[in-house]
């Protein structure tokens, strides 16, 4: 703006110049004298424009390297103010986050030679863990695994690993319309309520066919179920693949284990 301006009067005091001199312009020492001292002048301003145009540039390209900090600390900040819902007295202001990343910039992890994607990466995993330990100071002990769920939930959904459906039945189980049209295929080991939830989480999308998985290998899937570590189970090979390695996430497991074995999540 204050070059703008510059260049701006430079320009009136050329029109001021052309406008009164009498005769050849040439010979007005004078006027010659101010057209130079103008054309200084708006030489360096031309020169200021270019360097802050490159500086510019260079705050734009950093602006957008570090936006995936940015996204990742409002995450995070979103987080904190959700847990308020847990107990009133977990209130924490954007002053004291802002404050605890500003701490975290100084004290987290950088090596010479870093380029920017791995600065961003060891700024957003030490800020994460700055954060949890230091709100989870002023929790009460039955919150702060619920509040590291949180975290981890949002953190994935913001990155699009975690579906919102998804998340919806490890909550509640699912909603059932009427009565369930599927027999229960082993009622004897499976109860109903297990095979109803089975049963909706064959409508998402991910987990399509496990219906049929569940009723065609009872023996496999009774050994989950019946396991005293179902967790650690590896599910059918024809649904599972083997387990951890197959077509579920770690995340997904958990919608299983709670149509199966929900007292395995409390």
């Amino acid at each position: 703006a204050e070059n703008s301006a510059k260049l701006q009067e430079v320009e009136d005091q050329i029109l001021r110049v052309l406008s009164t001199s009498e005769g050849n312009i040439l010979e007005d020492g004078e006027a010659v004298t101010i057209l130079q001292e103008s054309k200084r002048v708006s030489d360096d301003i031309g020169e200021k424009q270019k360097v802050a145009a490159k500086t510019e540039a260079s705050i734009d390209k950093a602006r957008v390297d570090y936006n995936p900090i940015a996204k990742h600390a409002s995450v995070l900040f979103f987080t904190v103010v959700e847990i308020g819902n847990i107990d009133p007295m977990y209130q924490y202001s954007l002053a004291y986050f802002i404050q605890l990343f500003l701490r975290s910039i100084k004290e987290s992890p950088k090596q010479k030679g870093w380029d920017v994607p791995t600065r961003s990466k060891a700024l957003s995993d030490h800020f994460t863990y700055f954060l949890f330990t230091n709100v989870c100071r002023s929790l009460f002990e039955k919150d702060k695994v619920l509040f590291a769920f949180k975290l981890a939930v949002n953190l994935r959904m913001a990155d699009g690993l975690v579906d919102a459906g998804e998340l919806r039945f490890l909550l509640t189980g699912g909603v059932a319309v009427g009565d369930n049209p599927h027999a229960n295929p082993a009622p004897q080991w499976l109860s109903e309520k297990s095979w109803t939830e089975l049963c909706l989480l064959n409508d998402l999308s991910a987990f399509s066919g496990i219906r049929t998985s569940v009723s065609s290998n009872l023996p496999a899937w009774r050994k989950v179920q019946e396991s005293h570590s179902p967790h650690l189970e590896m599910l059918p090979e024809d649904w599972g693949g083997g387990g951890y390695n197959g077509r579920l996430t770690i995340f997904q497991r958990l919608l299983v284990l709670r149509a199966l074995r929900p007292d395995k999540l409390v």
